[in-house]
C-alpha cells in the first residue's frame, strides 16, 4: 500500500471534496461552501459508505486519490506520492506510467520527466 504518512489530512479532504453528498447538493444548487467551518461539509470519508476504519479505509482512500489523480482532480502532494510509488513499484511500473506536467522548453529537465524520470519531478520527494 502508499504510504500515507505525511499526506491523510489532504488524503481525507479530498475524498470528503469528491464523495460528500452534502456538499455534492450545495454545490449542484449553486449555494456557496466552505468545508472549514461548516461540519455538514467536512468529515466524509470512507466509513460513512461502510468502509471499516482503519486499513479498508485507507485504501480507500489512497483508491479514490488514484482516481481523482487520473481524472485530473488537485492534490499535489498526493499526486507525487502515487506518481513516485508507481514509477518505482516493480511490477506497476511495466504497467502505467505517471508523468508529470512538463514545460517543453525545460530542456533536459523536461526530456527527463517527459521519460518518466522522477529526478525532474521537483514535487516528488522522497
Amino acid at each position: 500500500m502508499i504510504d500515507q504518512s505525511g499526506i491523510k489530512s489532504e488524503l481525507k479532504w479530498l475524498y470528503n471534496d469528491l464523495n460528500n453528498p452534502n456538499l455534492q447538493g450545495a454545490r449542484a444548487a449553486g449555494r456557496p461552501v466552505e468545508q472549514s467551518t461548516s461540519k455538514t461539509y467536512r468529515g466524509f470519508g470512507p466509513e460513512q459508505m461502510g468502509y471499516r476504519s482503519g486499513v479498508d479505509a485507507d485504501r480507500e482512500l489512497m483508491a479514490e486519490a488514484i482516481r481523482a489523480y487520473m481524472a485530473k482532480t488537485v492534490a499535489p502532494k498526493t499526486a507525487a506520492r502515487i506518481r513516485s510509488y508507481v514509477n518505482k513499484h516493480k511490477d506497476l511500473k511495466h504497467i502505467i506510467q505517471f508523468n508529470s506536467l512538463i514545460d517543453l522548453t525545460a530542456g533536459t529537465a523536461g526530456a527527463a520527466a517527459a521519460i518518466g524520470s522522477t529526478e525532474a519531478d521537483p514535487t516528488v520527494h522522497e
